[in-house]
Formats: C-alpha cells, structure tokens, sequence
C-alpha cells in the first residue's frame, strides 16, 4: 500500500511540473512582425507632405530649393519595438543626418527580430521657379487707395495723398517666390528703399531660376488739392465765440471767458496775417452773436446780461445799448433795410428791431429747438436758423414762416453765414464744420469728428468745439473760433481751393 502511495505522488509530482512548463508557454509574450515607416519628414527643409506608399514600401519627399540634400536630418516612426538602419548605420529620428543625392533604403527589422523591409526614401529638390511678378505694392504712410496692379500688361498704378514727397517715397512689396527684384541694377528692399516716382519707375524682377525676368513699370500719381485744408491763424488767445469781419478783412472775436465759465466781456481784433489786440472790454457779459452793418458799426449780444444788444462804432472808441429786455440773446444778423434779427433761444423766438429800438416778434415755434444762430440770404431774402438742440435747420422767408430745411447728423448747432450758394455751421459737441449746398441739400464735413486741433487738409483736420465762423471779403477763407487746449480760444482759417 505504502508502495502505491509513493507510485502516485511521483506521477502526481511530474504532471504538475508539466503543466508548469506549458503554463510558461502560453504566457509568453509574442513578439511583432511589423517593421513599417510610419511618418517621415526632413527637419527644415520640406515642402508639402511626403509621400508614404505602404504597398511599394516607397517613401517621395520634396525639399526647397537650395536644401543640403547631401546631408539631410530626418524625423520619422516606425512599428513597435522595430529598429531601423541605414547601410548597417542605425537610424536615430531628428539627430542622424544622410546623403539623399540617391535614394537612400531604410532597414526596418521588426521586434521578433526576423522580419525585415526595406524603404526607399526618395528626396528631390524643388525645382526653380521660372515666375517674375510682382504680387503686391503699397507706397508707406502716403497711398490712398489700393494699388492697381495689371499682370497683364505688367503695369502698377498707385495714388498718393497731396503733398506727398514723391520724389522720396518707399514702397513695399511681395514678388515671386525666390525672385529678386532691382532698379536699373540697384536692389530693392521692401520697406526700406527710397525712389523717386516723379516719372513712372521700372521694376526688373528676377525669377528664381535667375534666367526668367519681367518689367513691371510703377506709375504713381499724386491726387489733386483737396477742396480744403484747414490752418491755425491764432494759436492761444482770449477769443472762442462770436465772429465777424469788416471791409479790411480784421476778424472780430467774442470771448465768453475761459472755458465752461461763460464770463466773458472782451472782444478781441485779430488782422489777416494774425496780429491780435484787445478791441473792446466792459460788455454785457458773454458776448455771443455780432454783425456789422453798412456803417460797419458792431452789433453785440450778451447771453448773461438782461437781454442787452451792444452797438459799438467801427473804431471801438464808442459804443451804446441798441436794445435791452431780451432772453439770453444770440446769434445776430442784419437784413437789407438794416433791420437787425436776434435769436432767443429759451423761447424759441426771433425778434426783429429796426433802427428806432421798436422790437417785433419775427417768427418763432415751428422746428425751432433752442434755436440760436442766423444768417441772411440777401438774395433770396430769406432767412437760415440753426439749433442747438439737435441738427435742424430752419428756412424763415420775410414773412416769419418757419419752413424745414434740413436735418443734419449732429446737434449742438453754433452760428451760421452763407457764401454764394453754400451755408457753414459749426457743431460744437460735433467737433466739426459743415458746409450745405442750399440748392441740392448736400452736405460736407469738414473735420474728422474726433476732438483735435490738428491742421491739414481734407479729413487730416480736427477740430475741438467750434463755435463762431465768418468768411473773408473774397469768399476764399472761412473763419472758426475754437476752445484751445488751454481752455482760451483758437482761430482757425478753413481754405478752399475750389
């Protein structure tokens, strides 16, 4: 029995040891028999995407011109726990570099160690391009508009502002990819080299294969004088309202005080070429609207005082009360009888005073918003009122009819002249001047809008709170006062040129 026993653990004993063995078996790992390049690029130098062929185990890659094909570095992965080598030389992704002047065979030996495949790897360089244009050309700080480039014809046509140094100007540009581009041999850089384009310039641009090459001929025109161009006549000084001017062209400025305290008494005489002088102090305070009549003796109104009209004698050395009882009296003007209008704009109401002091209600009502400037159509005998309250301006024809006119985008409406078939306001909070042809009802800013006291012409100007405007005997000049930055005044002088 105990013979049995022994017999049986033995055979007990082996067959554990067996199934160990085969237990050993089944567990071990089985090893890949994938050896693929999965991605390859060359650092730096390609162009586009490679060409993987899994089929042909074929790999086509193109590189820039000019790439040290003969020493190329490339990035690549390649299957599980394979290996790769090139001529027996293992192959590290991003560090090892080779000679691609021939197709070069990668070695992929798989993880089992067995299987193996071989890639080849086909690098070519670009080929040179035979394109010369020119793609695009601006002319720095100064180009209007688009360039007009003709790649037919092979022609650029480019438009600067007036004033520009066109003898001096720099251009820049985009050409073909790898070309080169001179001026009668000179080399060109983009944004750096000067040329004069007073006569039209031409352009040789270089292919990159240095045998093809194009003219292209730069034409830049010069755009004709704005109608405009704003100027600073008096730069800081006590007048910022009110203006008129007499038969020698002197401007006569009211001052309503520094800003924002409207406790002017002053008015100052400024001469064509910019002089300025104190003409008459001691007024009703803020003088507002003034205009002279045939005699040219100065009607001024004080917005403070109790409704006073100040008639002062042309030399400044007299002056009198014309009228008193008015609410806060503005913009003034004078009719071809020499009957005087004054705006109230509290009451909406314009009153009309002939030389004996009698005071009439004129017109009043209507589309009137705290209307508060007028001028005078000698012509047409009819009148043109402004509004502060918003950019309405009213007709009143002889009759006190108050018919609408026009709607303007921005309130705050000063003062008003009229200059032929043209009227000029100024919008104070507006920053701006327009000009209204009364025939078509078009109109023009002059002015970016934006608060400034930059000169120049067209929309280079600004303004800041403008407030009276006169024009000049000729009719070529319009003049605007204006808050200085330092809270005094400014006068600024618009020019046309058309």
């Amino acid at each position: 029995m105990k013979l049995k026993q022994k017999i049986y653990f033995i055979i007990l004993i082996v067959l554990s040891i067996s199934c160990s063995k085969k237990d050993d078996a089944n567990n071990e790992a089985v090893l890949s028999n994938e050896s693929d390049i999965l991605t390859f690029q060359v650092l730096n130098h390609q162009e586009g995407q490679a060409t993987i062929n899994a089929t042909n185990k074929t790999i086509s890659v193109q590189v820039n011109l000019g790439a040290p094909i003969n020493q190329l570095v490339a990035t690549f992965s390649i299957s599980a726990g394979a290996s790769v080598t090139v001529n027996g030389i293992p192959q590290v992704s991003s560090v090892t570099a080779n000679n691609f002047t021939s197709p070069v065979v990668y070695t992929i030996l798989a993880e089992d160690g067995v299987t193996e495949s071989s890639w080849t790897v086909t690098i070519t360089e670009r080929a040179a391009s035979t394109e010369s244009n020119i793609n695009a050309f601006e002319i720095l700080n100064y180009q209007e508009n688009q360039a007009n480039i003709d790649e037919t014809n092979k022609t650029i046509v480019v438009d600067v502002t007036f004033g520009s140094p066109i003898n001096q100007l720099i251009a820049t540009f985009l050409i073909s990819t790898g070309a080169s581009i001179n001026i009668n041999g000179v080399e060109q850089e983009s944004g750096v080299t000067l040329n004069d384009f007073t006569n039209p310039v031409v352009y040789k641009v270089v292919a990159e294969d240095g045998v093809s090459e194009t003219d292209w001929t730069i034409t830049v025109n010069m755009l004709s004088e704005p109608y405009f161009s704003v100027a600073t006549l008096v730069s800081d000084y006590p007048g910022n309202d009110g203006i008129s001017v007499d038969s020698e062209d002197n401007i006569f400025v009211n001052s309503n005080g520094f800003v924002n305290q409207w406790n002017g008494t002053k008015i100052y005489k400024v001469t064509p070429d910019g002089n300025v002088s104190l003409f008459k102090d001691n007024l009703p305070s803020w003088p507002v609207g003034s205009i002279f009549d045939s005699n040219e003796n100065l009607y001024v109104t004080g917005w403070n005082a109790p409704g006073i009209i100040t008639k002062i004698s042309h030399d400044g050395t007299s002056s009198e009360v014309f009228y008193s009882g008015i609410g806060e009296p503005s913009g003034l003007e004078i009719d071809n009888d020499e009957n005087i209008y004054v705006m109230e704009p509290p009451t909406n109401k314009m009153f009309k005073i002939d030389q004996t002091g009698l005071k009439t209600e004129f017109a009043s009502g209507g589309t009137f918003n705290k209307a508060s400037g007028v001028t005078f159509d000698k012509i047409n005998e009819v009148f043109y009122v402004t509004n502060w309250n918003d950019g309405v301006i009213s007709k009143v024809n002889m009759n006190g009819t108050i018919i609408p006119f026009l709607n303007l985008p921005i309130g705050n409406l000063g003062p008003i002249i009229i200059v032929d078939d043209y009227l000029y306001t100024t919008s104070y909070n507006g920053h701006a001047v327009f000009r209204i042809n009364i025939n078509t009802l078009e109109f023009d800013k002059i002015g970016t809008g934006a608060v400034g006291n930059n000169d120049g012409y067209g929309e280079e100007a600004t303004f800041r709170a403008p407030l009276g405007v006169a024009m000049s005997n000729d009719k070529s000049k319009i003049y605007v006062s204006e808050v200085a930055p330092s809270g005094n005044g400014r006068l600024r002088v618009i020019t046309f040129n058309n």
